[in-house]
């Protein structure tokens, strides 16, 4: 009836309506306080001023922290501090350009996902192949290139750069690949009957290697980079004279072990024998590299 409709329907208040979640006979929360005027940290990077306690420096020359610009922001210019002060910026500049894939972060995790469909495993097979990851590598350094450039930079220098870029690097992008693939098989059987069960080696990466390729190849360019100080003729092979006379070049560019060859204070290091007299001289350490006595090494 309407008596017992108008009992089960009161009429509505002339009240402002309550917030969502906010019961009537409490007070709503505190206002927002307004947006900080500060820039944003870098992706993958923790804000600044926090410290995690106990924390020990990562021995790898690519180091995910944020540098501080002149206002106490993150710098646009260089948002992670990579390799050595003798890092040429080529090399830094590549290695930021995948750097934040690499991270152990939530984001960077999501980040992976999405590159790993759609722009390396398109026909969902679960594993690539060394041609697919160059490819890959040729178009991030693009889109890197370009967005760092803005509109102050022209397309077609742009891609010009990012090419050069490319193909500066090329020789270490296999071995960066070679050194990420089925590493995440276990190959070490507690016993030799489980040895028999163990699956044929791969020969492609899959998506669980995927953050260590994309490590690898930070780390291998950087390494690269190193090797191209000492190789002054360009012939990407090193004699004894060559590198004897140009291995102080390599150092400070991000690796203890190259530091430490030829230098006077060359002490600290944990490989076996380096106690000896002379360990670090750069013939002992030639020798060390050229194990078929040809004369030379490579990469």
């Amino acid at each position: 009836t309407s008596t017992a409709a108008a009992a089960a329907f009161p009429p509505m208040s002339s009240k402002a309506p309550t917030p969502f979640g906010v019961t009537a006979t409490k007070a709503p929360s505190a206002p927002m306080p307004p947006m900080s005027s500060k820039a944003p940290t870098p992706f993958g990077s923790p804000p600044a001023g926090n410290k995690t306690p106990n924390a020990k420096p990562s021995p790898s020359p690519i180091r995910a922290t944020s540098t501080s610009g002149g206002d106490g922001g993150p710098s646009s210019s260089q948002p992670f501090a990579v390799g050595g002060a003798r890092t040429s910026p080529a090399a830094k500049l590549f290695a930021q350009a995948f750097l934040p894939l690499a991270l152990k972060t939530a984001e960077a995790r999501s980040a992976r996902k999405v590159e790993w469909k759609s722009q390396l495993d398109t026909n969902n097979s679960g594993s690539v192949s060394p041609g697919t990851v160059e490819g890959w590598i040729r178009r991030t350094l693009g889109t890197f290139v370009k967005k760092r450039g803005g509109t102050a930079v022209k397309s077609a220098d742009s891609v010009a750069a990012a090419a050069g870029l490319y193909k500066k690097y090329q020789p270490s992008y296999l071995q960066a690949y070679n050194a990420s693939v089925a590493v995440s098989v276990d190959r070490s059987p507690s016993s030799s009957s489980s040895a028999k069960k163990l699956p044929p080696p791969a020969m492609f990466v899959s998506h669980r290697e995927f953050r260590l390729l994309v490590s690898n190849i930070c780390f291998h360019v950087l390494a690269y980079d190193a090797f191209a100080a000492i190789d002054v003729d360009g012939t990407h092979r090193l004699t004894r004279e060559e590198f004897c006379s140009h291995c102080r070049e390599a150092a400070h560019r991000g690796f203890q072990v190259l530091d430490r060859i030829g230098s006077s204070g060359s002490g600290g290091g944990s490989e076996k024998g380096e106690a000896k007299e002379g360990y670090w001289d750069p013939d002992a350490v030639f020798d060390r590299m050229d194990a078929d006595s040809g004369g030379m090494v490579l990469f």
